[in-house]
Order: C-alpha cells, then structure tokens, then sequence
C-alpha cells in the first residue's frame, strides 16, 4: 500500500490517493491478481484506492462512452487512520481476514492471522455489514482501541487492536 500525493489523470488532479498491490493471496488454486487479470483486458497487479475518487461526483455516460468527474470537498488525509487489517466479503456475508499490516516485518496486531473471521468491532456485528460500513467501523484516531471478536477453525476469541496512522 501507498499514498501518492498527486496523479495527474488527464486535466484531473487526485490528491491524497492510495493505490494497493494484489498479497499473495490465494483463491482456490490461482491468486488474486490471475483472477482479476482473466476478468480485464490487461494484467491487474492492484487497485488505485477508492478514496481517489471520494473528493469527486462521478457520472459514467455509456451511450457516449465517457465518464465525467466533478470536483468536491478535498479528500480526508486521515482516511487510512485504521486498524491495519486487509479483508475480503465472503458470500455468506461474514468477513476473512487476508492480511494484517506490517511495520518492520511485525503484524501490528498480535493474535490475528489471514483466515480468521472479522465477527464484531467493539458493538458491530460484521456479518451482513456492508463493506464500507466494516471498513469505517475500523477507522478512528491513532492510538484509538477496538475490540475485535474473530473466530478461527470455529472456535471464537477477542483481540484489542488500536488504530494506527497507515499511510
């Protein structure tokens, strides 16, 4: 993960924008970045963040093939102040953890691995949350602490995770 302070797309200037390569993550037998890349025309090896385009009204007009961007309120630098936690939706509605952030080699969190599902953050229940809701649910001010109900092999267990500025 990174943050660019600036891409010029065109005439539009992004600002503040992260942009996130695939983990080796696997789905089945292939990874992540395969089975993105056999859904596009060109090979995926990650996202520009959504945050991007939050400072933007979006319009996409398919008849003409275009897709036009209005500017609005600035983007928030402190959109990536969050518990350091990678999670991919699962079809029956829970949440799997797919990474745990890294600082120097060391999970910021101790006691959770790739796998383990995201049940509760302090009073949300994750499971059937939106995506966005999940995700704001771990935001906060550095040094903030959550409680984090996982469950790894069936079996239940909580951990505190504190928020951290990651980018």
């Amino acid at each position: 993960m990174l943050r660019i302070p600036e891409i010029q797309w065109g005439t539009l200037n992004i600002s503040n924008a992260v942009i996130v390569g695939l983990p080796p993550f696997f789905t089945g037998r292939i990874d992540i970045a395969t089975w993105y890349s056999q859904k596009t025309a060109h090979p995926v090896n990650g996202f520009l963040g959504p945050n991007a385009f939050k400072a933007f009204r979006v319009e996409i007009v398919y008849a003409d093939s275009a897709v036009y961007f209005e500017k609005g309120a600035e983007s928030d630098i402190h959109d990536m102040d969050i518990v350091g936690l990678t999670l991919r939706p699962l079809n029956d509605g829970k949440y799997q953890v797919i990474g745990v952030v890294k600082r120097e080699g060391i999970p910021v969190i101790d006691g959770i691995e790739s796998g383990d599902i995201l049940l509760q953050i302090d009073d949300l229940t994750t499971t059937g949350a939106t995506m966005g809701t999940v995700v704001d649910a771990l935001r906060g001010k550095p040094g903030e602490i959550y409680v984090l109900k996982l469950e790894r092999d069936g079996k239940p267990f909580t951990v505190e995770a504190t928020v951290e500025r990651i980018l």
